[in-house]
């Protein structure tokens, strides 16, 4: 039997041999379905809206939207409401449980560092002295003879040509017979006019080793000159090398701060030791000094 049909979708009429098709496609079929659903959708949340909201059987409030059945106000009242008349039970039950199995017993202390309240469990080492592994390393970076180690490693490093600064200009000087590194473009400066003014006197030129122990803002520090000078008439030279630049920055502040401190350190600990003292500064010679800058591109290493 054929039957006539109108499609509900788009309103073409069919002929059709099911007396249940009501599209006259499967494309018009589909939206059939979408809009039913979406229709009954409708439908299930206008009844929801009309239907009163009864209060939460767990905690007694009224929710403003109905949660699944609607005894409930949320998916943690809807858990719980099996085990709250039986609560205190399950308590005491896991609380033998953790006690059986051996809980951890925790103990109060105050962290060496930082000076705030931490705990430790019973089970680890009674003389716990900081609460994390930062802590733990800025105080023992702290200590002097950690610092002196670190600046020996620093000093060891530049000999071998290894640049691990994040500031200055790194070259190396290979002219006159040395071959030295420098951690700046004044360096350099320095060893090109110190070598070619007394290239005949000059007995050997090499990485300072001296270390002078200070003490700044509260703080010990140990500071390591530029170079040792020696020449053949037994005159021992301690160089350092600083920027005249100038800055408003908290860095150059910083900066311009221990080279004034540094200066009269190392004048005080040459005169003591009979030693003569060199401070050189880009403004000892202007001229080298911008030649170095056109001779090294910045970032390049010789």
């Amino acid at each position: 039997m054929i039957y006539q049909r109108i499609c509900k979708v788009c309103g073409l009429k069919f002929e059709t041999e099911n007396s249940k098709k009501f599209c006259c496609s499967k494309k018009c079929g589909y939206k059939c379905v979408s809009l039913n659903n979406k229709k009954l959708a409708e439908k299930r949340k206008l009844e929801r809206n009309n239907t009163p909201l009864n209060a939460c059987e767990k905690c007694g409030v009224t929710p403003d939207e109905k949660y699944a059945s609607g005894r409930f106000c949320s998916v943690t009242c809807a858990r719980s409401y099996s085990t709250a008349l039986n609560r205190k039970e399950i308590n005491e039950k896991v609380k033998k449980t953790l006690i059986s199995a051996g809980r951890k017993t925790l103990h109060s202390f105050t962290c060496k560092w930082c000076k705030n309240q931490s705990q430790y469990s019973g089970k680890e080492r009674n003389n716990k002295r900081y609460c994390s592994k930062s802590c733990a390393a800025k105080d023992i970076n702290n200590h002097p003879k950690a610092k002196e180690r670190a600046s020996e490693r620093m000093r060891l490093r530049n000999e071998r040509g290894e640049f691990f600064q994040s500031f200055g200009h790194r070259v190396r000087y290979n002219d006159n017979g040395l071959d030295i590194h420098c951690d700046s473009l004044i360096e350099w400066c320095f060893l090109e006019d110190f070598t070619k003014s007394y290239n005949d006197s000059i007995l050997s030129v090499s990485r300072s080793k001296l270390k002078i122990p200070y003490e700044l803002d509260g703080k010990a520090r140990i500071y390591i000159p530029d170079f040792d000078v020696l020449l053949k008439d037994g005159t021992t030279y301690v160089v350092e090398c600083k920027s005249d630049q100038s800055g408003s920055t908290e860095t150059w502040n910083r900066y311009h701060k221990e080279a004034s401190f540094k200066k009269k350190l190392l004048e005080e600990y040459c005169f003591k030791n009979n030693l003569s003292m060199i401070w050189f500064t880009q403004n000892s010679r202007k001229d080298l000094y911008k030649k170095a800058q056109k001779l090294f591109s910045r970032g390049a290493t010789n």
